[in-house]
Protein backbone atom coordinates (compact mmCIF):
# COMPACT_ATOMS: atom_id res chain seq x y z
CA UNK A 1 0.00 0.00 0.00
CA UNK A 2 2.89 2.33 0.67
CA UNK A 3 4.14 1.86 -2.88
CA UNK A 4 0.72 2.78 -4.27
CA UNK A 5 0.67 6.00 -2.28
CA UNK A 6 4.23 6.75 -3.29
CA UNK A 7 3.39 6.34 -6.98
CA UNK A 8 0.46 8.71 -6.75
CA UNK A 9 2.72 11.47 -5.45
CA UNK A 10 5.22 11.05 -8.27
CA UNK A 11 3.37 12.69 -11.15
CA UNK A 12 5.41 13.54 -14.19
CA UNK A 13 4.47 16.32 -16.57
CA UNK A 14 4.58 15.17 -20.15
CA UNK A 15 5.54 17.86 -22.63
CA UNK A 16 3.35 17.82 -25.70
CA UNK A 17 4.70 18.57 -29.13
CA UNK A 18 2.79 20.56 -31.74
CA UNK A 19 1.92 17.30 -33.48
CA UNK A 20 0.19 16.12 -30.32
CA UNK A 21 -1.97 19.26 -30.23
CA UNK A 22 -2.86 18.79 -33.91
CA UNK A 23 -3.83 15.16 -33.25
CA UNK A 24 -5.96 16.14 -30.25
CA UNK A 25 -7.71 18.85 -32.29
CA UNK A 26 -8.42 16.47 -35.18
CA UNK A 27 -9.75 13.84 -32.77
CA UNK A 28 -12.04 16.40 -31.13
CA UNK A 29 -13.36 17.59 -34.49
CA UNK A 30 -13.97 14.02 -35.64
CA UNK A 31 -15.85 13.25 -32.47
CA UNK A 32 -17.99 16.38 -32.54
CA UNK A 33 -18.48 16.94 -36.26
CA UNK A 34 -18.68 13.37 -37.54
CA UNK A 35 -22.48 13.01 -37.02
CA UNK A 36 -23.09 16.28 -38.91
CA UNK A 37 -20.79 15.29 -41.77
CA UNK A 38 -22.49 11.90 -42.06
CA UNK A 39 -25.91 13.58 -42.00
CA UNK A 40 -24.91 15.92 -44.84
CA UNK A 41 -23.51 13.02 -46.89
CA UNK A 42 -26.70 11.00 -46.38
CA UNK A 43 -28.90 13.97 -47.35
CA UNK A 44 -26.78 14.56 -50.45
CA UNK A 45 -26.99 10.88 -51.42
CA UNK A 46 -30.77 10.91 -50.97
CA UNK A 47 -31.05 14.07 -53.06
CA UNK A 48 -29.04 12.46 -55.84
CA UNK A 49 -31.06 9.24 -55.67
CA UNK A 50 -34.41 11.03 -55.83
CA UNK A 51 -33.18 13.53 -58.44
CA UNK A 52 -33.60 16.66 -56.40
CA UNK A 53 -30.26 18.10 -57.49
Amino acid sequence: MFTVLKRKKEKKRVKLDWKDYVAITIAMLETVLLPFILYIIILFALAVIFGLL
